[in-house]
């Protein structure tokens, strides 16, 4: 597992990503294996991820969505 925490650009159909862009290629998403939403605590600077483990042409990924912005945060091995 390899950790990136690199913005990417995500196409998404009914809340869910079905392709990304990351490193000028786009990969396709083949399978959604998990979907969880982190928030942090009020009192500390609040912020809501939405993430998604993914099957994708390039391997399993993890990614999260924090307002209009899209995160690749780990590729897994």
């Amino acid at each position: 597992m390899k950790k990136y925490s690199e913005p990417i650009q995500v196409r998404a159909e009914r809340n869910r990503p079905v392709s990304l862009r990351w490193r000028q290629r786009t990969h396709q998403v083949t399978a959604l294996h998990d979907c969880w939403v982190l928030q942090t605590r009020w009192w500390e600077r609040e912020e809501r991820r939405c993430y998604y483990l993914l099957a994708t042409t390039a391997g399993d990924m993890e990614v999260y969505r924090c307002g209009d912005q899209w995160v690749l945060s780990r590729l897994l091995d």
